[in-house]
């Protein structure tokens, strides 16, 4: 495991090893390893969840990917650009178009204001 030689993983080695994971169709062990890093670690950042969001959606995890999506307010963070391509994309895709508005609504509003 990563821990057991050399210094502790910082989140962006977490970030490499969830990407390669469901890059290479590894869905459920990346699963399960986001879930030991939200526990272990309180630094988790935009990046990871879009990563995490992309390959739920890949996976067919589109409703889960979307409470993910949604939850990040609650985090202190916000969804980039690759976050919500993915989800809107994924949304569409799987026939949830309210969703998918919603959540270009919301880019236009934070758009505006920035």
């Amino acid at each position: 495991e990563m821990t057991s030689i050399g210094p502790p993983p910082n989140i962006r080695s977490y970030n490499i090893v969830l990407a390669g994971l469901f890059f290479n169709g590894e869905v459920s062990k990346a699963l399960r390893k986001f879930e030991d890093i939200q526990k272990a670690r309180n630094d988790l950042d935009t990046i990871t969840y879009t990563i995490v969001i992309h390959g739920m959606c890949k996976a067919c995890m589109v409703a889960e990917a979307f409470d993910l999506y949604c939850s990040l307010g609650l985090k202190g963070l916000m969804p980039d650009d690759k976050a919500k391509t993915a989800m809107v994309s994924a949304l569409k895709k799987n026939g949830m178009l309210a969703q998918a508005n919603a959540v270009m609504r919301s880019f236009q509003k934070l758009k505006r204001i920035s």
